[in-house]
Formats: C-alpha cells, structure tokens, sequence
C-alpha cells in the first residue's frame, strides 16, 4: 500500500514538471508577457519607427550629409518624445491605481469609473498624438535628397542582412 502511494506520487509529480521543465530551457520565457514581447519584434508601432529612423539617420550621418543643425534638431526631437512618454507612462500608472482602488470599493461608483477610464484612453492618445507629430516633425528635418539617400541605406542594410532580395544569379 505504502509502495503504491509513493509510486503514484512520484508519477505524478513526474508529470506535472515536465511541461516546467521544457519551459525552463527557452531563451526568452518571461511568463505571461512573453507572447507581447514577440509579437512587438514582428510588428513595429509608430513610437518604435520613430526611434528607429531617428538612430539611423544619427548613425548615417556622414552619408546623408546631415548639417549640425539637423543633427541637433533629431537629437531633441529624440529627447522630447522620449521625456514626455515617461510623464505620460507615470500618469496613465497612477491612473491604473486609482482604478484598481476604485474597484476595490464596495458599492462601485460606476461613474467614477468610467471617468477615469476615460482619462487613461485620452492619455494614451495624446501619446499617440505626439509620437506622430514627432515622426512628422523627423520628417521635415530631411531634405529630398537625404531622404532618397535614407531609403537608398536602408534597402542595403536589408540586402546586407539577408532580408531583402537581389538579382544574384546563381
């Protein structure tokens, strides 16, 4: 009997680790926000665009010719959006508090509620708002001619990693 409880015990903890076990030997497991992460790395947002050709022209300064006035315009446009994003993550964060120890209540103050539900939403959209006007503004720094350079550079950076294709012949 004793033999049969400590088989039955051993089975089942057996079983109940395996699928912990094969989870521990990833790379990149975080828990439940390991799929967010992947799917940001497929898709790139408007903010993560912006930061990304904002590097890139930075990087490619030579070759695109940027004057130190474009430089220094690029370099605060990074600056700006990167300081009003912290402000507005740190707003929507006290946000998310106050709605938690709103539910926390007893009778639900559904009003309430919904009034700071839709102070976050609007927070996230003038986030949006001024990750765009940023892109814009990045935009306008760039004459014509840098910016055809610009996609010039980067579709041989894409050649050069494999992803874009050329007319090699085999």
């Amino acid at each position: 009997m004793r033999g049969r409880a400590i088989c039955a015990f051993l089975v089942a903890t057996a079983l109940l680790a395996v699928p912990a076990m094969s989870l521990a030997g990833e790379k990149n497991w975080t828990g439940k926000d390991s799929y967010r992460k992947t799917a940001y790395k497929k898709a790139w947002g408007v903010k993560d665009r912006f930061f990304k050709k904002a590097y890139f022209c930075l990087k490619e300064k030579d070759r695109l010719q940027l004057n130190e006035q474009q430089q220094k315009k690029i370099k605060d446009l990074k600056i700006s959006l990167k300081k009003e994003l912290i402000r507005n993550r740190a707003d929507i964060d006290v946000l998310n508090m106050d709605i938690k120890s709103a539910t926390w209540s007893d009778p639900v103050d559904t009003k309430a509620l919904g009034g700071l539900y839709e102070k976050k939403y609007n927070l996230k959209k003038q986030k949006m708002k001024k990750v765009i006007q940023a892109y814009s503004e990045l935009d306008k720094v760039l004459n014509k001619k840098q910016k055809e350079m610009l996609k010039e550079l980067k579709a041989l950076y894409k050649r050069e990693a494999g992803k874009g294709k050329t007319d090699q012949k085999d």
